[in-house]
C-alpha cells in the first residue's frame, strides 16, 4: 500500500511532522504492549524484513508466542518509489500457544468473527464488520456523506494508513463507546502522559475522509494523507469537532481530568443519595450528567440543557438515554426538589437562592486549569434575581 503525506504550509510540517511520527511509535508501541500484558488475548503485526530480529527479541523478552501468517511481497513499480521497502512478515502474537494456533487457523480461513474474539475487538463492531465488510460496503455510520460532531478521538481511525489510530479494530461507529472503552485500556500501555497527549492531539483533528475509486483521501487542517484503498469500499465522512472541544476544552485528558473531579467529589458529598436523577445546566456533550447518574449503583435519569442547539445536538447523538433540550438554563425550573443540577461556572451564570458552592469548570469560558469544589444544589433553588455566590479555589 504506498501512502503519501503532503503538508499545506512548513510551518504546519514543522509543527505537525514530529507529532504525527511519535504518534505513530506511540500507537505501535500501544498495540503490542496491550497483548504481551494480557489486555488482548492475540496480536498481528506487519513487520519489515529487517525489523523482525528486533520484533522475535521483545516477543521473547515478553514471553510472547509467535507465528508467520503469511509474506508480503516487496512493492513494485511506483508503490517502490513511494515506500522503498523490502518485503514484510505478517506475525501473529499472544501469550498463550493455543490462542495463536487458533488465530492462525482463523486468519487461514477468513474467519472474521473469529478473529475479532482473539484480538479482543468490541462485539458490536465485529458484528458491524461481518455484516458489511464482506458486501463490499461500509456501516451506515460511514456512508457517503456523514459528518460527526462530537467524535471521540479514540475511535477515528480515518488516519490509521498513517499509522496513527488508537484501536486495532473499524469501530462499529465513529460514537462507539466500547471501542472508547477498548483505546483507553490499550493506551493504559504507554510509558508516558506525553505519548498518550501526542497520540490523541492528532486524532482529535478534524478530518475529511473519503474512499473514491480505490484512493484513500484524508483532509486534516494540517496535512493530507494518500493512499491505495487496498480494497475498502468507496465511503465518505467528515469528523468534525471531537468531543473535547464541543465542551469548551483544549484536549481530551483536560476534559477528562475536570470532569473525574467532579465525578470524584459528587460520589463524596453527602447528598449524593438523596438525589434521583442530575440535570446539566450548560450540558455542551452531555458526557459529565451521564457520568455522574453512571457514578450512582443502578444509575439514574439524567439530562441537560444547553444554549446551544449543536451542543444538544451533540448530546443527543451521543447520550441516547438522556433528556436534552435547548434553552436558558436561568428558566429551566422544576419543582421537583429531588432534582440534582450539575451547574457548569464557566459557561453559563448560576444564579442560586442564597450562599452556595456550585459544582462546574472555573476560569472563563470553559478552559482548562483550576480546581473545582462545589456541592449540590436542588433546581427548585434556581432563581433569576439572586446574586451569584460561588466559591472556586
Amino acid at each position: 500500500m504506498s501512502v503519501t503525506t503532503q503538508y499545506r504550509t512548513v510551518e504546519a510540517e514543522r509543527e505537525w511532522r514530529p507529532r504525527v511520527e511519535q504518534a505513530v511509535a506511540a500507537w505501535r508501541g500501544a498495540e503490542r504492549e496491550s497483548v504481551a500484558r494480557g489486555i488482548r488475548r492475540c496480536g498481528l503485526d506487519v513487520v519489515p524484513i529487517g525489523e523482525v530480529e528486533a520484533f522475535s527479541a521483545w516477543a521473547v523478552a515478553s514471553d510472547l508466542v509467535t507465528q508467520i501468517l503469511s509474506v508480503q511481497a516487496a512493492p513494485e513499480g511506483y508503490s517502490a518509489r513511494v515506500r522503498h521497502g523490502a518485503s514484510a512478515l505478517r506475525i501473529g502474537y499472544g501469550r498463550d500457544a493455543n490462542d495463536v494456533r487458533r488465530l492462525a487457523a482463523a486468519y487461514a480461513g477468513r474467519d472474521d468473527d473469529e478473529l475479532g474474539r482473539l484480538f479482543g475487538f468490541p462485539r458490536c463492531c465485529v458484528e458491524s464488520f461481518c455484516n458489511w465488510w464482506p458486501c463490499g460496503r461500509t456501516a451506515p455510520d460511514y456512508g457517503r456523506g456523514v459528518v460527526v460532531d462530537g467524535f471521540f478521538p479514540h475511535t477515528n481511525i480515518q488516519l490509521r494508513h498513517l499509522g496513527v489510530r488508537a484501536v486495532p479494530h473499524l469501530p462499529c461507529s465513529p460514537l462507539c463507546r466500547e471501542s472508547e472503552r477498548s483505546a483507553e485500556d490499550i493506551l493504559d500501555c504507554l510509558e508516558t502522559r506525553r505519548d498518550v497527549d501526542d497520540l490523541l492531539a492528532v486524532l482529535s483533528l478534524p478530518v475529511d475522509y473519503s474512499v473514491v475509486g480505490g484512493v484513500v483521501r484524508a483532509e486534516t487542517p494540517h496535512f493530507t494523507v494518500a493512499s491505495d484503498a487496498d480494497g475498502e469500499p468507496d465511503c465518505q465522512i467528515m469528523l468534525g469537532r471531537p468531543e473535547h472541544a464541543v465542551n469548551g476544552f483544549s484536549s481530551w485528558r483536560a476534559m477528562s481530568e475536570a470532569h473525574s473531579a467532579v465525578v470524584v467529589a459528587a460520589h463524596r458529598d453527602d447528598h449524593y443519595n438523596d438525589f434521583d436523577s442530575v440535570l446539566d445546566l450548560g450540558c455542551g456533550s452531555g458526557r459529565l450528567s451521564r457520568l455522574v447518574a453512571a457514578y450512582k449503583p443502578g444509575g439514574v435519569q439524567y439530562g441537560g440543557v444547553d444554549s446551544s442547539p449543536d451542543a444538544v445536538d451533540v448530546a443527543r447523538a451521543l447520550n441516547p438515554g438522556g433528556g436534552w433540550s435547548v434553552g436558558d438554563a436561568i428558566d429551566y425550573r422544576r419543582d421537583d426538589n429531588r432534582q440534582l443540577a450539575l451547574v457548569a461556572v464557566s459557561r453559563i451564570p448560576p444564579y442560586l437562592v442564597g450562599p452556595a458552592v456550585v459544582y462546574g469548570y472555573p476560569g472563563p469560558g470553559g478552559v482548562d486549569g483550576g480546581t473545582t469544589v462545589a456541592r449540590y444544589v436542588p433546581v427548585s433553588q434556581l432563581a433569576e434575581e439572586v446574586a451569584l455566590e460561588t466559591t472556586c479555589a
